[in-house]
């Protein structure tokens, strides 16, 4: 009898989140299985395999296949808040995001409310994943 497969714990800390979710979303970039399209789909298979950015997480790091439908409800509540929050986070919603991850205090968001803004992948997907790393450094620069 096989043992059951154990999917791989996503990160605690917000910053390694969204760097695990960027390196993903480059890998699902570059393979012809799957086509970006973020906000209708989170793994969605057809001639190609639909995914937004917790998408490639499911794709990639939790080894969903591109024949296979997923969404954040069929995991255990720290992988599905942590694919929650990684779609808050793409939108900008960087207070959502955090509270979904339970990693939200008082001080933890820019003061400069112009770096809250993340560039929608569809407008142009150089400037979303630069929006998303400034996210990340911004996290880890304050421990989170």
């Amino acid at each position: 009898m096989n043992a059951p497969a154990v999917r791989p714990r996503l990160p605690e800390k917000p910053s390694a989140l969204i760097r695990l979710a960027l390196a993903d979303l480059a890998m699902c970039v570059e393979d012809p299985a799957y086509r970006i399209v973020m906000g209708s789909y989170w793994h969605m298979p057809g001639s190609e395999c639909f995914v937004c950015l917790a998408g490639s997480v499911m794709a990639q790091t939790l080894h969903t296949l591109p024949h296979e439908y997923d969404n954040p409800e069929k995991y255990d509540g720290h992988t599905k808040s942590r694919l929650y929050a990684l779609n808050y986070f793409r939108l900008g919603y960087w207070q959502k995001g955090l509270e979904e991850m339970d990693a939200y205090e008082p001080g933890i968001l820019p003061a400069d409310a112009d770096m809250l803004h993340v560039v929608p992948y569809c407008d142009d997907s150089y400037r979303f994943e630069a929006g998303m790393e400034r996210m990340a450094a911004h996290f880890e620069s304050v421990g989170a």
